[in-house]
């Protein structure tokens, strides 16, 4: 059996954050991009935190920078992609009648850029989409670019995919379809999205704003990822394309997808019910106030 995730408290993800959030800001440095580093080291720089004080209702910055790799800014990020996708990704299989599946394609690495790594993976997945295989079987989805950086230096880009099936049929097909567009790629996984659709819609939105780890991030990494500035990491495909593009949801679906959440001061934490305050704070003051909060005992 796997062991179970950790589970991070508020302030170990603050520190993350932080830590994360300046070792961009020295890369950055390191190349000489001093915009980028000056934009990085202001954003989340004063926050206004609204509080009942054991929960957070939200966190308003008061600069994002709004960099890919940057950890506040993807999870607002993430945000927004599912409340415009959401509707539309539980909406559409009962229209097309289709079932949600997970898809994972990976590709043999190369001694290779980022962006030449990337735009080999999306091309060879346009080519499976050409394929008998796949237009007899699927009707669209949504796709998201995730890269990691190996032991050996290259790039491991892999594809992440929310895909609407029409029937079963044997996986070996599309496999061996994989390989041959390929050429050298055998890695292909399917799994059913079974239960609330909505965790597989967050799960390709998850590598579709997660930033890379930069762990081993070294000056040339950063300098390949600017380089992608224009490269598509995410989209849409098929008919979910223009289903997403033209779907009006009614205000019952949208009440029932997104619980509406009191963030204004006054009003009642949706927790326990204390009226919420707002605590304006430093970025750098962001990790111990919620080490506070984690501490502090619960409210009667």
């Amino acid at each position: 059996n796997r062991s179970p995730k950790p589970r991070y408290t508020r302030s170990e993800r603050a520190d993350f954050k932080r830590d994360t959030k300046q070792t961009l800001q020295n890369l950055a440095t390191a190349i000489g991009n001093l915009e980028l580093s000056d934009k990085l080291g202001r954003c989340y720089g004063n926050v206004t935190a609204i509080t009942c004080g054991k929960h957070v209702a939200t966190l308003i910055p008061d600069y994002t920078c709004g960099f890919r790799l940057c950890s506040d800014c993807a999870r607002r990020r993430a945000s927004r992609l599912v409340r415009k996708y959401l509707p539309a990704v539980v909406a559409f299989p009962s229209v097309s009648n289709t079932q949600a599946v997970h898809i994972v394609l990976t590709q043999a690495h190369r001694f290779e850029t980022l962006r030449e790594a990337v735009k080999r993976l999306t091309g060879h997945f346009r080519a499976l989409r050409r394929r008998s295989v796949w237009m007899t079987h699927f009707k669209g989805g949504m796709f998201s670019v995730e890269f990691t950086i190996g032991r050996d230096g290259l790039y491991h880009a892999h594809l992440h995919i929310l895909a609407f099936r029409t029937r079963f049929f044997d996986v070996q097909l599309l496999k061996d379809a994989w390989l041959e567009i390929t050429g050298d790629s055998t890695n292909l996984r399917l799994d059913r999205v079974k239960g609330d659709i909505n965790a597989g819609l967050r799960e390709v939105l998850k590598y579709a704003v997660k930033p890379a780890s930069i762990r081993d991030f070294t000056p040339n990494h950063l300098r390949d990822f600017l380089a992608m500035k224009k490269q598509r990491l995410f989209g849409t495909f098929g008919e979910f394309q223009k289903f997403a593009k033209t779907y009006e949801p009614d205000t019952n679906e949208i009440t029932s997808l997104f619980a509406p959440v009191e963030t204004h001061v006054g009003g009642p934490c949706s927790q326990c019910g204390k009226p919420l305050l707002d605590v304006r704070l430093k970025g750098s003051e962001l990790a111990d106030f919620l080490r506070r909060l984690d501490a502090s005992p619960a409210i009667e």
